[in-house]
Parts: C-alpha cells; structure tokens; sequence
C-alpha cells in the first residue's frame, strides 16, 4: 500500500487558480513518484507535473493555465489513480475572519432573492471543517468536505459575503471564481496565528499566558470532557433562546437572559475551545494552506476589542504570516474596518474605534 492522500480540498467540482503555478498536495509513504495533470474538455493534458514525497508529504506545482471549464485533475501513485471531474479554472479567494463574514447567506437581507436565482452564477464554495481539536471526528468531518457548486442544499449556509464578492467579480472577469470559507464567529484574530508568533512578542504573548494559566495543572483529558460538558450546557441553553426569539423575534437580550440565565458562551478556556490562541490556525488554516488563491478578503476585530494597543501588532502579524504561508508576499489582503455599531442594551462604549485606527494604521 503506498497510503496515498490527497488534501481534502481537492475535489470534484474545486476551482484551481488560473495564470500561477497551481499547488496540489497531500501525503503519501516516504520516496514514492507521485504524479498529477490538468485535463481540458477534450481530455488533452494541459498541464503535468512530478514529485517524490518527502517526510510523508508531497506536493507538486502545476504550470499555469488559462481560465477554462470542465476540465479533470488526476494524480497517479504507482498503482493508485485518483481523478476529479468539473474542475474550473478561475480566481480563488480564501474568506477569514469572525461573524460578518460567516454571516450566512440564507439569513441575509438580499438572501431570499439570491436563492431563488436558478441561473449559475458562476461561485462555487470550500468549507474548511469546523472542528476545534483533532481527534476522529475531525478527521471524519475533513473527509466529508467537498467543493460545492450552485443550487446544492448548502447554498443558503455559504458566507453572505463571500458569494456577493465572488458573484460580482464572477460577472466582471467572465470566469469562475472559488471561495474557500475559513472563519468562525466570535474569534480573536490570535486564533488565526501561528502559536510561535505569539510567543516571540512581548504584547502577543499575553493571548497565550491567560490560556495557558487557565488550563495549568488540568490532563489533556480533564480539559476535553470540561468543554464537552460545555457543550451540552450551551446546546440546552440555545434551544431555549431560539424558543423566545420564535415566539418574540424583537425581544431583548437582556431580557432573554432574565429568562434562561445567562449565556455560558464561550465556554471555558482549554484546548478545545476554538477561540483559544492559534487553534484555528492548526485545524482550520493550515488544512488548506498552500492552495494556490488570487488573494484574501478578511473582516475580524471585534473580539480583539479588549486589547485595542495590540491589534496593530496582532493583525500584521496575521497578514504576514498569512502571506507566508503562501509563499507570496505580494497576495492581496482585503479587509474593511469595523463599524459604528452597538446594542441599544450595551451600555459598554468598548474600544471599536480604537480598532479601527489599528486597521487603518495596518
């Protein structure tokens, strides 16, 4: 058995980036020749590439080529042949960050609208897995993602924005463009972060000392049942709020929380809580890391709030690292700035605008 895999973002119905060198990857048993090539419509090769795999990983660049549909991608390992069909060749971006860029398309103003169109228009979507430790279930959930095109039961749960980026730029470039959704709401941008950035910064390296300090003399064990505990608890809880805001959709928060208690929301700080310092980073980012994108667009700030003078810090270094990663320093790296906005109930100014500045310094 070579024990050949292939990243799980690679699939039937995936957009590859047009005019770069195109990244496949995955692993495979020490030594062995893998190979992989672009197929046209007319099943002609247009473009093929080698490697040996090295320390279990292989990864092979595939010259560039020009937007087109229909196309097949297919990797050989000695007697194994793997092969996806209706490929596209496009632009690709990556969408990261917290909430409103989560934000679903189903629950959005122009949503309804959107979702009615039967025409394609020309998006597909790539959801990395939303699992915060990496255990079976992890692993289960990665294999179970997929490219998704237009029209398919998913589409209502793709980023709101996400898709209105890629439908107008699908219709301005004329080809296909993929988004690969990469966020998690209510996420500090620490979270995005390779753990050894964190530590070499004096400032940074608070993010990971409040964690740290909160799970000190717990077993890995103790940590995980605590947050599973967790999850029951705010599970219950959250049946119970979408009960009040069924019945009394304008009802306040403050109120709900009179009625059900207080929400356990985030949980508490352990290993698997996935708003803990570079998790998200290791079971989310680096899961796609280095398909080859057109560039990022990014909107996150809110939950880095409460430590306003290190944000400047905090997201260059994510932008840097980002691009790093990637291997390319010149990839475009598009984020808005938080906005003016508060609950009425929210007597709690916060450090937005503090944020902000931070933003328009970066």
């Amino acid at each position: 058995m070579n024990s050949l895999k292939i990243a799980a973002i690679f699939s039937n119905h995936c957009v590859l980036q047009r005019e770069k060198p195109i990244c496949v990857f995955g692993e495979c048993a020490e030594n062995l020749l893998v190979e992989a090539s672009l197929l046209n419509s007319r099943d002609e090769i247009i473009s093929k590439n080698e490697s040996f795999a090295f320390n279990g990983q292989w990864k092979i660049y595939l010259p560039s080529v020009s937007a087109q549909q229909d196309c097949k991608l297919k990797i050989v390992c000695e007697n194994k042949r793997v092969e996806f069909s209706d490929i596209s060749i496009g632009e690709v971006w990556l969408a990261g960050g917290q909430s409103n860029m989560e934000f679903e398309l189903g629950n959005c103003t122009e949503g309804n609208v959107e979702l009615s169109i039967k025409e394609d228009p020309n998006v597909r979507f790539y959801y990395t897995q939303k699992k915060s430790w990496k255990d079976e279930k992890f692993y289960e959930s990665e294999r179970n993602t997929s490219w998704q095109v237009w029209g398919s039961e998913w589409t209502k749960a793709w980023s709101a924005v996400g898709y209105l980026y890629a439908k107008k730029l699908a219709a301005e470039l004329g080809v296909v463009v993929g988004v690969i959704g990469c966020n998690w709401g209510g996420t500090s941008a620490s979270a995005w972060i390779d753990k050894s950035r964190l530590e070499k910064d004096e400032d940074l390296r608070t993010y990971l000392d409040e964690y740290e300090e909160a799970e000190r003399g717990k077993t890995i064990e103790q940590q995980l049942k605590e947050y599973d505990d967790y999850e029951v608890k705010q599970a219950i809880w959250q049946k119970k709020c979408d009960a009040i805001y069924k019945e009394n959709p304008q009802a306040e928060w403050n109120d709900v929380q009179n009625q059900i208690g207080q929400c356990p929301w985030p949980g508490p700080k352990c290993c698997k809580n996935p708003y803990r310092p570079n998790g998200l980073y290791e079971c989310m980012l680096q899961r796609v890391i280095p398909y080859t994108l057109k560039g990022f667009i990014y909107y996150q700030g809110e939950s880095d709030d409460h430590k306003p003078s290190s944000y400047y810090k905090l997201f260059s270094s994510l932008i840097d690292q980002w691009r790093t990663d990637w291997n390319d320093e010149s990839l475009p790296f598009l984020f808005v700035q938080l906005p003016m906005h508060r609950f009425k109930q929210d007597k709690d100014l916060k450090n937005w605008c503090l944020i902000r500045e931070a933003q328009l310094k970066v």
